[in-house]
């Protein structure tokens, strides 16, 4: 888990070129210093072969240009009770689907509003 004080950002699932790991993992390549050294990200799913190789060459330029952000990959089939578990609590950014849901964090006592598949859905803890 990144230190407390970060904006998580978890990206989850089967990790293909359509969900977009590319496009985020480019997109904190933007970010200025002060910012990445509060950000963390999580990609959290089976990374698909046709794009391993790019993702590791763009985590491996994170790594020289953006020492400070916390970025971590979890390739492998995470159980639902792993998602659900303290990363999904923890992250402020949730990006993905479940099968035929996505799922949105309402705080604090409500969580697991269905939404349609595919969209992209932000965790407001001040709900």
């Amino acid at each position: 888990m990144p230190r407390p004080g970060r904006v998580g950002l978890l990206l989850f699932g089967y990790l293909t070129e359509r969900k977009g790991p590319l496009e985020v993992l480019d997109a904190l390549r933007l970010l200025p210093t002060h910012i990445s050294k509060r950000t963390a990200l999580l990609l959290a799913g089976r990374v698909d072969p046709a794009i391993d190789c790019a993702i590791k060459e763009r985590c491996s330029a994170l790594a020289r240009e953006r020492p400070d952000l916390w970025l971590r990959i979890e390739n492998r089939w995470l159980s639902r009770a792993e998602l659900e578990g303290p990363w999904w609590h923890a992250a402020d950014v949730v990006l993905g689907a479940l099968p035929e849901i996505c799922w949105i964090e309402r705080r604090p006592f409500m969580w697991g509003r269905p939404a349609p598949a595919g969209q992209c859905l932000l965790k407001n803890t001040a709900w």
